[in-house]
């Protein structure tokens, strides 16, 4: 008891005489600490902040669009084995008018919803104002990303077209839906710039039937299954009952593009949170080791004393395990501590730039233990391999002043050329390199691990500058895409180009398939292009400027090894009650994954257009500057 207070004193002793190293070593500790505490708590906030309001409001485990199917094919789905929920609804997209913007038309994706009660799936939630009346026809829920760009409050009103016909609505209250936590259009169009033109509204079944002239019609079933080994079981129950109908779309729910990119988006932080706390912490572990590794060398004789006063090597070992305990003790409790006041500024930060609407925060305990397991672990491996040297010290050699080391050549100056004649200033540092090899390595790696983390760092800002360049740069260089609500002649061509600003004007076609090959099915965006179309470009493997082929389809890189396709495979293309064969004519490299490329002729085939388009990319001159908020 008495040998085990003496050396609690001495380590008190140690720690104040290194006090500025083992604040160093113990500041890094903490540092990585707050990193993986900070980082991976806000994390799993984030993903709290998604999952927990997509179990609240029952998002679909997939959704299949339809043509258009009677409202009664909803009780058959609803009886079938595994369904646990199921709604009808109509999904179409209408063009609509503002207040305060009167003159500008948008496109607003119209989704139905019971009035009396809310839907058993894809519900919504009330973030402003109330849930559709019982006795009011003109009443609308506007989603929360749509109405806080343009604005709109409770009570401002918004106008309808179809079919020559408008109606005006009031806004009833502004919403939160578990398909649009991030708002996206599709996939490719997701950047939030997209509410500028197109967002999502919510009408009650009845007014938008009379609107719509759909009578007790459905285009889209939304599902929601008792367990997820049953979905893919479902699904194809479900497709048979739809097939005749005419499927246009069947998306799963790690499909949806608002669940696909918030997936994607904070995945990739993911990877990151893991990458900078394990810098830090093995940078810290490697500080710890040459520390002990010099007290070690400096404490020799001490260490001898002790072992020649009867004290056991496992003690010996013990008290230099016990500096890094020591480190581990305080830096945990302040990293605990720091890291989860970061977690918590990390959750808004992160929340606030993927515009997440609704944000949740708890004390994540498995964090911190893990955490803090890991900087001991990082910790005790630095420290026993100094621990294990003292130990085994013999006290008679450890007692006595090492001898000096026998002179020698040294291998570097002979095998260096140009040390031969260089002065003493420059042989020393490099001679010292080789005389303690340990603590050489151990910098080596310290300064390593350092420049790692600051070049990792710049390239993952970098690949996003350099996503964003080949994005808009060098594929997409239009300036606006103009969804037509219905297919229009090629006319709208020469009279868009007449409109003041626009300098070029090309015809596309953009239409969601079903692609089928060798027993595999994807849900993909079709796109035409013109044979010489200058404001989407394509690209090759290899980097070289392509162009669609007049009867082949092209594929991107992704959706040709999610389909196994060859050059020259036939492909089936699905819409509707509709069937087409393709022959694939090549690839193209394209950061965006499930889209493929016919020409506008022979897309006008495939989809029964004739001689119409469904869209045009514009280039202009003008600068755009969004609406002031009125």
């Amino acid at each position: 008891m008495v040998r085990l207070a003496t050396l609690y004193r001495k380590l008190l002793r140690d720690v104040k005489a290194s006090k500025w190293q083992f604040a160093a070593v113990t500041l890094l500790v903490v540092i990585g600490m707050i990193f993986f505490v900070g980082l991976y708590s806000s994390f799993q906030n984030l993903w709290k902040s998604i999952n927990d309001p997509y179990q609240m409001l029952n998002f679909a485990d997939f959704t299949m669009k339809v043509y258009s199917a009677p409202s009664r094919v909803v009780e058959k789905i609803r009886l079938m084995d595994g369904v646990k929920a199921v709604v009808g609804r109509i999904n179409v997209e209408v063009p609509i008018t503002v207040s305060g913007m009167e003159n500008q038309f948008l496109t607003g994706r119209v989704i139905t919803l019971p009035r009396d009660q809310h839907p058993a799936v894809n519900d919504v939630q009330v973030m402003e104002g109330a849930y559709f009346s019982s006795n009011s026809n003109n009443e609308a829920l506007v989603e929360k990303f749509f109405a806080e760009y343009h604005s709109l409050k409770v009570g401002d009103r918004l106008r309808l077209i179809s079919s020559n016909n408008q109606s005006e609505f009031v806004v009833k209250g502004i919403v939160v839906s578990p398909e649009y936590l991030w708002p996206a259009k599709n996939v490719k169009d997701h950047m939030i710039t997209v509410l500028r033109t197109w967002g999502v509204l919510f009408l009650p079944e009845d007014g938008a039937r009379r609107i719509l002239n759909l009578n007790d019609r459905i285009n889209e079933v939304a599902v929601t299954v008792t367990s997820p080994s049953v979905r893919d079981e479902v699904m194809e129950k479900v497709k048979t009952v739809l097939e005749f109908y005419g499927i246009a779309e069947v998306v799963t729910r790690e499909n949806q593009a608002s669940d696909k990119l918030l997936h994607l988006m904070i995945g990739s932080l993911d990877v990151l949170a893991a990458v900078l706390s394990s810098f830090f912490l093995a940078v810290a572990g490697t500080s710890t080791y040459v520390l002990l590794t010099r007290m070690v060398s400096a404490q020799s004789m001490q260490i001898g004393t002790m072992r020649a006063l009867g004290y056991r090597r496992l003690s010996i070992l013990l008290y230099y395990l016990s500096f890094a305990v020591v480190v581990w003790l305080i830096s945990s409790v302040a990293g605990i501590i720091l890291g989860q006041v970061a977690s918590i500024y990390l959750t808004n930060l992160f929340a606030s730039r993927i515009s997440l609407p609704i944000i949740l925060i708890e004390f994540q305990w498995t964090i911190q233990a893990l955490g803090s397991s890991l900087a001991l672990v990082f910790l005790t491996i630095a420290a026993i391999l100094p621990a294990w040297a003292a130990a085994n010290l013999k006290p008679a050699e450890a007692m006595r002043p090492r001898a000096p080391k026998i002179g020698r050549v040294v291998k570097m100056d002979s095998a260096l050329i140009f040390l031969r004649r260089a002065s003493s200033s420059w042989k020393m540092p490099l001679r010292n390199l080789s005389r303690s090899k340990r603590r050489s390595v151990s910098t080596v790696l310290g300064i390593m691990l350092a420049t790692s983390l600051v070049v990792s760092t710049s390239s993952f800002l970098d690949s996003f500058d350099y996503l964003f360049k080949v994005m808009y740069q060098d594929i997409a260089i239009y300036d606006l895409k103009v969804t037509l609500i219905r297919p229009q002649p090629l006319g709208v061509v020469k009279a868009s180009e007449n409109v003041t600003g626009v300098v070029a004007v090309e015809p596309i076609i953009e239409i969601p398939y079903h692609i089928r090959h060798d027993g595999k099915e994807h849900s993909v965006t079709i796109m035409g292009l013109s044979p010489n179309a200058t404001l989407y470009k394509l690209y090759t493997f290899s980097g070289l400027p392509t162009k669609v082929d007049p009867e082949g389809i092209l594929l991107a890189k992704l959706l040709k090894e999610k389909l196994k396709a060859e050059v020259n495979d036939s492909l089936e293309l699905h819409l509707f009650n509709s069937t087409n064969t393709v022959k694939v004519a090549g690839f193209i490299n394209s950061p965006f994954g499930d889209v493929a490329f016919l020409s506008i002729e022979k897309a006008q085939e495939v989809t029964g257009f004739g001689a119409a388009i469904n869209g045009l990319l514009v280039k202009t001159c003008l600068l755009y500057t969004s609406p002031s908020p009125r």
